[in-house]
């Protein structure tokens, strides 16, 4: 499938890349198809890019790349929003926003699950918490790889 997007141009998608939102995500409760797409520079980061309106493209970062994680409670809700039983297939993103001249931040409050095995995605609203929807943007620095001496 041919996806002709404003951000990046044509780029071809399989089937099996598509991502079923089926209550879509906050602000956008009627585009219910994504694809994650992979950022040029960094393996944390990636754009959920609308497959129903190509104008539509959400950097977002993985949760497990943050300094600050999630409680178990978190996580537990974001496997119930998709449906998952294994926490292992699921993943989860915080939407990022990056304006010029500021650091980029990141929405705790209403993270993105997505369970790789069903292809199924939801947003979650953490209610009754103190998560911030605009948290300052700390990853856990890459490992560095071992050297052979």
């Amino acid at each position: 499938m041919k996806l002709d997007g404003t951000r990046f141009g044509s780029i071809e998608i399989s089937d099996d890349e598509i991502l079923s939102f089926p209550r879509g995500i906050l602000g956008f409760k009627d585009l219910t198809r994504f694809v994650l797409l992979p950022h040029r520079s960094s393996p944390s980061v990636a754009w959920l890019q609308s497959v129903d309106h190509p104008g539509v493209a959400l950097p977002v970062v993985s949760a497990h790349a943050m300094e600050e994680g999630y409680e178990d409670g978190v996580m537990q809700r974001c496997m119930a929003a998709v449906n998952a039983t294994d926490a292992e297939t699921v993943a989860v993103l915080l939407v990022m926003t990056a304006l010029p001249g500021l650091p980029p931040t990141v929405n705790r409050r209403a993270p993105v699950a997505i369970d790789a095995e069903t292809r199924t995605g939801a947003q979650i609203v953490i209610e009754g918490t103190p998560l911030p929807t605009r948290a300052a943007l700390t990853m856990v620095p890459p490992v560095a790889e071992a050297t052979a001496a």
